[in-house]
């Protein structure tokens, strides 16, 4: 599977995961380089819009990403 082209501009590990590298590493082999379908991130980015991503979602928070889709 091809990296996500979102990996390296992606405000969770920017922002969110600056203090916290070895989770930070972890998250991105699972989620942008194995399955960024699976991203609740990516997720919200391909069907609303970046804009509507919070800063502080994490890639495994799935429901809330169903629920911002769903509010279109």
């Amino acid at each position: 599977m091809v990296q996500c082209e979102y990996t390296e501009t992606c405000a969770f590990y920017k922002e969110g995961m600056a203090d916290r590298p070895a989770i930070a590493n972890m998250m991105r082999k699972k989620y942008c380089a194995r399955n960024q379908s699976a991203c609740a991130r990516y997720m919200i980015i391909k069907t609303v819009g970046k804009d509507r991503v919070p800063v502080d979602l994490v890639p495994n928070d799935v429901d809330t990403a169903r629920n911002i889709i769903a509010e279109g």
